[in-house]
């Protein structure tokens, strides 16, 4: 009975050890995949006592969820997408430290860790953070919920008119962005045909742009055209800032135009004063406003004048010739008066404009 009893007692501790490095086992590494349930959510992210951020972070995925207990990170695969408060993170690959508050961001890899790439050839699930009236598009991100500081790499964002291109920059609490080499420009394509050059940029939001030291490149060309320090108006609805000018081909050469400065006076009226100029010597000026009165009239009104030079001197042809042309167009609102209405469009100006 003795002998039978320890062994009795033996089996059942070693059942017992089994048992718990089985829990042990499975509790270090879980993984989620059912494709039935697709999608998996979280939110007792933010209820944990040790947790520094307020409010609750909601995660999800597509292909599958897998959570370290250990060292307190979630991973989440396919279309992954994280929400905290009006914050919101997608990418196809997102890595949450529940620990430290931190969320890692890339775009969708495969099981060798390269990048998936569409028939087009453009990478998957690059990051998209959104964040109120912000947002961008990166290749690599990490933020920081309880800091709300985070490092972005090869950045592309649309602020106002403009579209920012950076290799590394950094977002601070008060959701400024700092940016090293950076490219401004007001082309939105993927490689813009042209853009300033900037050793730094900061992007204050709804406000301005602020860059350092910069030049102007062309078609991946620099050119001799600098800027110590340029600052672009980035708020939303009228206000003033730099006009960029857009470049082309013509039969009096390379030209840069529709450069200079737009003048937002009011919400009556504003002014554009702009310019174009030739590489084989033509330039050309324009001063163009536009007026409206609700419920009473609207128009607009501008001078244009330009000295269009053909050929060189050296040869017969060669020709100067200075134009010039004013166009008005108004028109009164219906509501002003039911009886009678005016309205003018008036072009004025040299034969050979």
């Amino acid at each position: 009975m003795y002998i039978r009893y320890n062994i009795y007692i033996f089996f059942t501790i070693q059942v017992l050890i089994a048992v718990l490095l089985c829990n042990s086992v499975f509790s270090q590494d879980t993984i989620s995949k059912n494709p039935a349930k697709a999608t998996v959510k979280n939110d007792s992210a933010g209820d944990s006592q040790n947790s520094a951020i307020k409010s609750k972070v909601i995660y999800s995925s597509r292909d599958s969820i897998r959570f370290d207990v250990a060292k307190q990170k979630v991973f989440l695969f396919g279309d992954a997408k994280v929400n905290y408060e009006d914050l919101e993170i997608k990418a196809g690959y997102i890595e949450f430290d529940m620990e430290h508050n931190i969320v890692f961001a890339l775009g969708a890899r495969d099981t060798l860790g390269n990048p998936v790439m569409d028939s087009l050839g453009y990478p998957v699930g690059d990051p998209v953070f959104k964040q109120g009236t912000q947002d961008f598009v990166a290749k690599q991100m990490t933020y920081n919920f309880q800091t709300k500081k985070g490092k972005i790499k090869e950045i592309t964002t649309k602020e106002g008119e403009g579209v920012i291109h950076a290799i590394d920059a950094k977002k601070d609490s008060g959701d400024v962005y700092y940016v090293k080499n950076g490219r401004y420009s007001t082309c939105d394509l993927e490689h813009p045909h042209f853009y300033l050059m900037a050793s730094k940029i900061k992007v204050i939001p709804d406000n301005k742009i602020i860059c350092g030291p910069s030049y102007l490149v062309v078609a991946d060309v620099p050119t001799p055209l600098m800027l110590p320090f340029g600052v672009f108006p980035n708020k939303k609805g009228r206000t003033s800032g730099v006009l960029i000018p857009f470049y082309g081909q013509s039969n009096l050469g390379y030209f840069l135009k529709d450069g200079g400065y737009y003048f937002g006076l009011s919400d009556y009226f504003d002014l554009a004063l702009r310019g174009d100029i030739y590489s084989q010597g033509s330039f050309g000026a324009k001063a163009n406003t536009n007026y409206n009165k609700r419920y009473k009239y609207n128009g607009f009104f501008g001078v244009n004048f330009s000295q269009i030079k053909i050929s060189e001197k050296e040869f017969s042809d060669y020709s100067v010739s200075k134009t010039f042309l004013v166009n008005w167009q108004h028109t009164q609102d219906m509501k002003a008066n039911p009886t009678f209405r005016f309205s003018a469009n008036v072009n004025a100006g040299s034969s050979k404009y």
